[in-house]
């Protein structure tokens, strides 16, 4: 049974009293509610898998397969949709999983680096498909006797680690009625209220929208990976003088600014949780561990 039809049952069943909220509740298996909550391929579809690799982060995605991060950030930025192929992921391209639709690796698990930030990101992503062989400099990926070419369309599942050639169709995820019935019911009986871990204005409301009573951790890090905001904190933290460093953080300060009140808008009435990035001082002094900004003995050095 699908989550959609477990989903229904479960809420008929409570209204014609053959069992309680609690037991209605009990009858769906969590990992089986992912389903609903990104989009699913097109079920009527006939396609049949070109490879298959693990189901690291859930959800339909379709693009032209690219294999590195600029290329997926330039198409990105004209609108082309794009799943980013690599063997396997590293922190340097963050820029192309925001630009991306979904991830494919060739390499590694559902621990690896691909995995947990496309599912920090909420991103489909299909890890380690060992079938699939990548040569990033021919900008071509072989599976058998099958060449993928960059800029051909390919279709991940990140929720059962298929892999296809061309598009196909997806299924935007929707709350049903039966759904948002459910929920109500464990937001009634649950002791502990779910809250999201969250970075952006956008994904607030997505978190509010889903039932999130609050926001548990808003890293401020994350705040400033898009990619039109990442140059300016790399001239923040290169800066060769207090005077750059500042209009670097001049820059900064009402994109921040506009964000949190979006996020707070967002969530309230509910509490959210912020990390705050604090200013280390490099200058061996008392106040290092908690200066904020620059202290007087440090005004005239470098920072």
């Amino acid at each position: 049974m699908n989550a959609t039809a477990m989903v229904r049952t479960s809420v008929e069943m409570e209204e014609e009293g053959i069992f309680d909220k609690q037991r209605a509740l009990l009858r769906i298996d969590p990992e089986l509610l992912e389903q609903l909550l990104h989009p699913q391929l097109d079920p009527n579809s006939k396609n049949q898998p070109l490879a298959q690799g693990l189901p690291a982060s859930p959800g339909a995605a379709c693009g032209k397969c690219v294999f590195d991060a600029d290329t997926a950030e330039r198409l990105g930025r004209t609108g082309v949709n794009v799943i980013l192929l690599r063997e396997e992921t590293k922190p340097e391209d963050i820029h192309g999983f925001f630009a991306a639709q979904g991830i494919l690796t060739s390499r590694g698990g559902k621990t690896s680096h691909a995995a947990v930030v496309a599912r920090g990101m909420g991103k489909a992503c299909v890890a380690g498909a060992e079938d699939i062989k990548v040569d990033v400099s021919a900008r071509h990926a072989f599976v058998g006797d099958v060449m993928i070419s960059e800029g051909d369309t390919i279709t991940i599942d990140g929720s059962s680690g298929l892999i296809y050639l061309g598009e196909i169709p997806t299924i935007q995820p929707t709350f049903s009625e039966e759904l948002k019935t459910l929920l109500s019911w464990a937001n009634e009986i649950a002791e502990l209220k779910v809250h999201a871990n969250v970075d952006t204005p956008e994904r607030a409301r997505t978190a509010a929208s889903y039932g999130a009573r609050g926001i548990g951790l808003c890293r401020t890090e994350r705040m400033f990976n898009v990619t039109d905001r990442l140059p300016i904190v790399v001239d923040m933290i290169i800066a060769d003088s207090l005077e750059d460093r500042d209009a670097a953080l001049e820059k900064l300060l009402p994109i921040q600014r506009d964000d949190f009140v979006q996020l707070f808008e967002a969530m309230a009435p509910y509490p959210v949780t912020v990390r705050l990035l604090v200013h280390r001082c490099m200058n061996f002094c008392p106040a290092s561990s908690s200066c904020w900004t620059s202290c007087m003995p440090c005004a005239s050095t470098k920072p």
